[in-house]
């Protein structure tokens, strides 16, 4: 099994695609954060940030920024009462106002949502956490890095399908499946060598984008802000969680939706035993993934906002539907790497039965 599964990963790894794409990707990614150094906007943002830390987000704030000629100097500040109210206009405005509104603006979400009472209640107990008045702390890094996580399923995708697409379906067409289905190996072993790889591949694939994000991230910015507030960011988060537990969190998932992307694409390839058709549909199966079905249909949306093709984002922590397993409730992040772990099963007794059954037809 070893042999086999550095000889399947090797098949991999001399696709020059592979490695041109992966390359672009990352000076993508480093590009994106290096674009303010160049421009120079980087040092100005965050000495600006720094001087902001610590301070409370109460009337006395809010009547500075109303009465400042720009009030873009006390970003991120502002961008968070912008958000969480919905108008520029603050003027008139209170700390009292500003978090009212954010508690009916939330009430209204989870009642688009179709959560139940007991979902709200759970919610409202979780939010209830949260001290307030907020209070704001430097966290370029963390802030950077949110700020582009939600690009790394779409990254993740394309390299899976570049990588993995023909790993079966090229035998059928450069013939050698006449020589693999006549070994006494050939449909054991090997299915689950391939198998293997798909998942390498996806994880490999995962820890590269991850990697360079985070470090370019934590050296630009430093790592202060660990324990910073995430509502200052994703206002309607409810959860009691800082910005370097959400990093942490997302840095999991993009892992595992790495890993989840590459069982995908080894079982369409599988299927189909056709390389381009493969790729065909993991490009298909992303645009899905970024389609926003009708919320009303409270199954239907919690199906998609699943799909591990933009699954990653800040929009896992507005996201109020919940599910009971265990006798514990839990949130999407915790829910949806287990369902993923029930359709990679799935997948890969299906792919196996479709794989012992192939016959060659030359």
């Amino acid at each position: 099994m070893r042999t086999l599964i550095s000889y399947e990963f090797k098949k991999v790894l001399l696709q020059k695609s592979y490695w041109i794409a992966l390359v672009l990707m990352l000076l993508i990614l480093l590009a994106n954060e290096l674009t303010p150094v160049v421009l120079g906007n980087y040092q100005p943002k965050k000495d600006r940030e720094l001087s902001l830390s610590g301070i409370v987000i109460d009337d006395e704030i809010i009547a500075k920024i109303a009465d400042a000629d720009n009030p873009h100097e006390y970003d991120p500040i502002y961008e968070f009462i912008k958000h969480t109210t919905g108008t520029s206009d603050i003027s008139s405005m209170t700390a009292n106002d500003l978090y009212q509104t954010r508690d009916e603006v939330n009430d209204d979400l989870m009642t688009d949502s179709k959560v139940s009472d007991e979902e709200r209640a759970f919610w409202k107990s979780l939010d209830e956490s949260n001290e307030r008045p907020f209070v704001y702390q430097y966290d370029g890094a963390y802030e950077a890095f949110f700020s582009v996580v939600y690009f790394l399923s779409f990254m993740e995708l394309i390299l899976c399908a570049i990588g993995l697409s023909g790993l079966y379906a090229d035998e059928k067409l450069k013939g050698t499946d006449q020589i693999i289905f006549s070994t006494r190996l050939g449909r054991d072993k090997l299915f689950f060598a391939k198998l293997i790889v798909g998942a390498i591949c996806g994880f490999v694939s995962s820890c590269f984008l991850l990697l360079e994000e985070l470090v370019t991230c934590l050296l630009l910015y430093g790592v202060d802000g660990y324990d910073a507030m995430l509502q200052i960011h994703v206002p309607q988060c409810m959860m009691n969680i800082t910005m370097g537990q959400a990093m942490l969190f997302l840095s999991l998932l993009v892992i595992a939706n790495g890993v989840f992307l590459g069982l995908i694409t080894m079982f369409v390839s599988e299927i189909t035993m056709n390389h381009s058709a493969t790729m065909a549909f993991m490009i298909f199966f992303m645009f899905a993934s970024m389609y926003n079905p009708v919320k009303s249909v409270r199954i239907l949306r919690m199906i998609w906002d699943m799909l591990p093709g933009a699954y990653v984002g800040s929009w896992l922590f507005e996201t109020y539907t919940t599910i009971k397993l265990f006798g514990v409730r839990m949130n999407i992040m915790q829910y949806t790497p287990i369902f993923w772990a029930i359709a990679s099963i799935i997948l890969i007794v299906f792919a196996n039965r479709s794989y012992r059954k192939y016959e060659v037809k030359a």
